[in-house]
Protein backbone atom coordinates (compact mmCIF):
# COMPACT_ATOMS: atom_id res chain seq x y z
CA UNK A 1 0.00 0.00 0.00
CA UNK A 2 0.93 3.69 -0.99
CA UNK A 3 2.27 5.16 2.36
CA UNK A 4 0.48 8.40 1.68
CA UNK A 5 -2.18 6.36 1.48
CA UNK A 6 -1.44 5.29 4.67
CA UNK A 7 -0.89 8.44 6.08
CA UNK A 8 -4.56 9.42 4.60
CA UNK A 9 -6.62 6.20 6.29
CA UNK A 10 -5.06 6.83 9.46
CA UNK A 11 -6.06 10.45 9.53
CA UNK A 12 -9.66 9.79 8.47
CA UNK A 13 -9.46 6.83 10.94
CA UNK A 14 -8.36 9.82 13.96
CA UNK A 15 -11.29 11.79 13.10
CA UNK A 16 -13.73 9.34 13.23
CA UNK A 17 -12.39 6.59 15.38
CA UNK A 18 -11.44 9.17 17.98
CA UNK A 19 -13.03 12.72 17.53
CA UNK A 20 -15.87 11.23 16.26
CA UNK A 21 -17.33 8.92 19.32
CA UNK A 22 -15.64 11.33 22.06
CA UNK A 23 -17.47 14.81 20.84
CA UNK A 24 -20.95 13.18 20.49
CA UNK A 25 -20.74 11.35 23.54
CA UNK A 26 -20.00 14.56 25.99
CA UNK A 27 -22.05 16.54 23.79
CA UNK A 28 -24.82 14.47 24.15
CA UNK A 29 -24.25 13.46 27.72
CA UNK A 30 -24.04 17.52 28.50
CA UNK A 31 -27.17 18.17 26.57
CA UNK A 32 -29.22 15.95 28.08
CA UNK A 33 -27.93 16.11 31.96
CA UNK A 34 -28.94 20.01 31.27
CA UNK A 35 -32.27 18.67 30.00
CA UNK A 36 -33.02 16.11 32.81
CA UNK A 37 -31.87 18.85 35.49
CA UNK A 38 -34.96 20.76 34.52
CA UNK A 39 -37.32 17.89 35.48
CA UNK A 40 -37.86 17.19 39.79
CA UNK A 41 -35.65 14.02 39.64
CA UNK A 42 -32.80 13.04 41.24
CA UNK A 43 -29.62 14.83 40.19
CA UNK A 44 -27.75 12.06 40.53
CA UNK A 45 -30.27 9.75 38.91
CA UNK A 46 -30.69 12.49 36.04
CA UNK A 47 -26.91 12.36 35.47
CA UNK A 48 -26.58 8.79 35.04
CA UNK A 49 -29.40 8.54 32.80
CA UNK A 50 -28.16 10.97 30.72
CA UNK A 51 -24.36 9.55 30.90
CA UNK A 52 -25.19 6.08 29.74
CA UNK A 53 -27.96 7.08 27.29
CA UNK A 54 -24.90 9.28 25.61
CA UNK A 55 -22.71 6.25 25.58
CA UNK A 56 -25.93 4.86 23.62
CA UNK A 57 -26.62 7.68 21.34
CA UNK A 58 -22.35 7.49 20.58
CA UNK A 59 -22.11 3.78 19.92
CA UNK A 60 -25.19 3.71 17.67
CA UNK A 61 -24.32 6.66 15.68
CA UNK A 62 -20.30 5.30 15.84
CA UNK A 63 -21.51 2.01 14.17
CA UNK A 64 -23.05 3.68 11.92
CA UNK A 65 -20.24 6.11 10.53
CA UNK A 66 -17.99 2.86 10.46
CA UNK A 67 -20.83 1.13 8.51
CA UNK A 68 -20.68 3.86 5.85
CA UNK A 69 -16.74 4.12 6.21
CA UNK A 70 -16.32 0.39 5.62
CA UNK A 71 -18.54 0.48 2.10
CA UNK A 72 -16.91 3.92 1.07
CA UNK A 73 -15.04 3.41 -2.14
CA UNK A 74 -11.39 5.24 -1.27
CA UNK A 75 -10.30 4.79 -5.41
CA UNK A 76 -9.90 8.47 -6.09
CA UNK A 77 -8.03 11.07 -4.52
CA UNK A 78 -11.34 12.90 -4.88
CA UNK A 79 -13.28 10.33 -2.91
CA UNK A 80 -10.49 10.68 0.02
CA UNK A 81 -10.55 13.75 0.33
CA UNK A 82 -14.56 14.62 0.48
CA UNK A 83 -14.47 11.87 3.29
CA UNK A 84 -11.89 14.15 5.19
CA UNK A 85 -13.65 17.22 4.79
CA UNK A 86 -16.77 15.32 6.01
CA UNK A 87 -14.92 14.29 9.23
CA UNK A 88 -13.22 17.86 9.69
CA UNK A 89 -16.73 19.39 8.73
CA UNK A 90 -18.75 16.96 11.74
CA UNK A 91 -15.99 17.67 14.28
CA UNK A 92 -16.02 21.34 14.15
CA UNK A 93 -19.12 21.48 14.08
CA UNK A 94 -19.47 19.36 17.46
CA UNK A 95 -17.44 21.57 19.11
CA UNK A 96 -19.59 24.53 17.30
CA UNK A 97 -22.67 23.46 19.32
CA UNK A 98 -20.35 23.80 22.36
CA UNK A 99 -20.31 27.32 21.67
CA UNK A 100 -23.81 28.07 21.66
CA UNK A 101 -24.32 26.26 25.23
CA UNK A 102 -23.79 29.52 27.03
CA UNK A 103 -25.99 31.50 24.41
CA UNK A 104 -28.78 28.93 24.95
CA UNK A 105 -28.60 29.09 28.76
CA UNK A 106 -28.38 32.22 29.12
CA UNK A 107 -31.44 32.99 27.12
CA UNK A 108 -33.23 30.15 29.18
CA UNK A 109 -33.32 33.03 32.19
CA UNK A 110 -31.67 33.24 35.25
CA UNK A 111 -34.03 30.24 37.23
CA UNK A 112 -32.69 27.80 34.47
CA UNK A 113 -29.07 28.50 35.07
CA UNK A 114 -29.42 28.56 39.08
CA UNK A 115 -31.11 25.41 38.27
CA UNK A 116 -28.12 23.66 36.33
CA UNK A 117 -25.24 25.58 38.83
CA UNK A 118 -27.09 23.69 41.97
CA UNK A 119 -27.22 20.26 40.22
CA UNK A 120 -23.67 20.78 39.37
CA UNK A 121 -22.45 21.79 42.95
CA UNK A 122 -24.73 18.26 43.83
CA UNK A 123 -23.24 16.29 41.69
CA UNK A 124 -19.44 17.90 42.39
CA UNK A 125 -20.03 16.77 46.27
CA UNK A 126 -20.04 12.98 45.59
CA UNK A 127 -16.82 11.92 44.65
CA UNK A 128 -17.89 8.31 44.16
CA UNK A 129 -21.28 8.46 42.74
CA UNK A 130 -20.77 11.07 40.07
CA UNK A 131 -17.26 10.77 38.89
CA UNK A 132 -16.47 7.26 39.38
CA UNK A 133 -19.62 5.86 39.18
CA UNK A 134 -21.16 7.70 36.34
CA UNK A 135 -18.87 9.92 34.92
CA UNK A 136 -15.98 7.28 34.42
CA UNK A 137 -18.13 4.24 34.06
CA UNK A 138 -20.04 5.59 31.01
CA UNK A 139 -17.08 7.33 29.20
CA UNK A 140 -15.15 3.79 29.77
CA UNK A 141 -18.49 1.56 28.71
CA UNK A 142 -18.85 3.92 25.41
CA UNK A 143 -14.43 4.02 24.84
CA UNK A 144 -14.95 -0.08 24.88
CA UNK A 145 -17.91 -0.16 23.14
CA UNK A 146 -16.14 2.14 20.25
CA UNK A 147 -12.89 -0.31 20.78
CA UNK A 148 -15.36 -3.49 19.97
CA UNK A 149 -16.34 -2.03 17.16
CA UNK A 150 -13.51 -0.87 15.84
CA UNK A 151 -12.21 -4.61 16.47
CA UNK A 152 -15.24 -6.30 15.05
CA UNK A 153 -14.69 -3.97 11.77
CA UNK A 154 -10.89 -5.08 11.15
CA UNK A 155 -11.29 -8.30 11.97
CA UNK A 156 -14.28 -9.62 10.62
CA UNK A 157 -15.97 -6.90 8.23
CA UNK A 158 -13.55 -5.00 6.85
CA UNK A 159 -12.02 -6.73 3.44
CA UNK A 160 -9.32 -4.04 2.09
CA UNK A 161 -6.73 -5.39 0.04
CA UNK A 162 -3.66 -3.44 1.51
CA UNK A 163 -0.69 -4.81 -1.18
CA UNK A 164 -2.54 -2.17 -3.56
Amino acid sequence: MNPNKNYVLVLIGMLFGAFYPYGIYTLFFKLLERILFIFPINVFTASAIAAYMAVVFALLSFVGMSKYMSTFSFKSEADVKSVFRMGVLINISIFFIWILLPIIDLNLGQKNLDNINNSYQILNSDFLISTLLIKSGSSLLCFGGVAYVVYKNVYFNLSIDFDK
